[in-house]
């Protein structure tokens, strides 16, 4: 069915080249219904494009309604794979254009003699011989418009002097250096593999146009080291470009940075872009972007439940049914240890015996006080 996909692709009208080849392609993978699933390298191979052009001409139609993408993840490994497409078939052939009559027979202009075919030079491509004369060999230059090797899309290559001789052109040495502009010195390395820029030509591809006039000329190292970041699929936080663009960048943009583009020039366009693919890390779930689920594209669950518990506790304290901080516990006091009265010393057992002596003497004292109180107590 491929086949008869692609001819639908062919004599559709309302199509520029660059959307002709890219639906080309997609509809070489098609199955009956219009399903595919080929990645953007694989269609930038086939095209003969680089993977931004691709991405530029998939939106392109997309805006048209002649293609659809749904992102797939690997169920396993949770690693993003080719976008699921469909090619809008009953659409693609009603955009047939009306049949018309063709004059490009040239059975009976261009025929292979025996000679070396030169008489090939003596007929117009439209079919209108020239004078019998050779064409004279003079210096050929190529034309301004695009040849069949080149993209649809790329800009054309600049014109390539051909020598009389027949030989190619110098492509080394100092007459390259001239061609060129300058010769490779050697000394000067790539910054960036092939894979890296083609990773970083692709998100320049998606970014809408007020965020695209931001990115500056070149590579700047910050802004290139921020995508490749941010788009590191082997990372739990790697975004494809797509949910870095709808999830992450355009909330940032139209909540903080749009104001500062409407009312001038931003200062420091290459900064701005890098603050805005740094992911914040106020949710802890790393598939969480400005409060959205970049993978299904619904609110975050964990987002939503900070939010309730934050607006809880502010119509507690509206409402003055706040809790009251519980006083700290007092510290404990230790019983004072009181010092016990001193103990008198243990009687001595023995009393010291006291002469007989001193103990009549004691006797006769107690018996005079008595006498002396009696008599005292005599009524006279």
């Amino acid at each position: 069915m491929s086949v008869e996909h692609m001819a639908m692709v062919f004599a559709a009208e309302g199509l520029d080249g660059g959307e002709k080849l890219l639906l080309l392609a997609y509809t070489n993978y098609t199955d009956p219904n219009g399903y595919c699933w080929p990645s953007e390298q694989r269609l930038a191979d086939d095209c003969g494009t680089s993977v931004s052009t691709v991405a530029r001409q998939k939106r392109s139609l997309k805006g048209k309604k002649l293609l659809a993408s749904v992102r797939r993840i690997n169920p396993r490994t949770g690693e993003p794979i080719s976008n699921l497409s469909r090619v809008n078939l009953p659409l693609l052939a009603s955009m047939r254009r009306p049949d018309r009559k063709y004059d490009d027979n040239l059975m009976q202009q261009i025929t292979f003699d025996e000679n070396d075919g030169s008489d090939l030079l003596k007929c117009h491509s439209d079919g209108y011989p020239l004078p019998d004369r050779q064409v004279p060999p003079s210096k050929m230059t190529g034309t301004p418009c695009q040849s069949d090797s080149q993209s649809l899309t790329d800009p054309p290559r600049e014109p390539v002097e051909i020598p009389v001789d027949g030989r190619s052109p110098a492509t080394s040495g100092s007459r390259a250096a001239r061609a060129g502009g300058s010769a490779a010195s050697g000394n000067s390395k790539p910054t960036f593999s092939r894979e890296q820029r083609r990773q970083y030509d692709a998100f320049v591809a998606a970014l809408p146009a007020p965020l695209k006039a931001l990115v500056p000329n070149g590579l700047p190292k910050p802004l290139v080291d921020a995508v490749l970041a941010a788009t590191d699929y082997s990372s739990s936080e790697g975004r494809t470009v797509e949910q870095l663009v709808e999830y992450r960048l355009m909330p940032k943009w139209d909540k903080h940075y749009s104001r500062r583009d409407q009312a001038g020039p931003i200062e420091k366009p290459v900064g701005v872009l890098v603050a805005m693919l740094r992911r914040d890390n106020e949710c802890q779930d790393p598939r969480c972007d400005e409060r959205t689920n970049v993978d299904t594209g619904q609110p975050c669950i964990s987002c939503e439940q900070r939010v309730i518990g934050k607006r809880a506790e502010r119509a507690a304290a509206e409402a003055g049914s706040a809790p009251e901080p519980v006083p700290a516990p007092e510290p404990r006091r230790e019983p004072v240890q009181r010092s016990a009265a001193p103990v008198p010393p243990p009687r001595e057992a023995a009393i010291t015996e006291v002469s007989d002596q001193q103990r009549s003497l004691a006797r006769a004292a107690v018996l005079a006080n008595r006498s002396k109180n009696r008599a005292s107590r005599m009524p006279r």
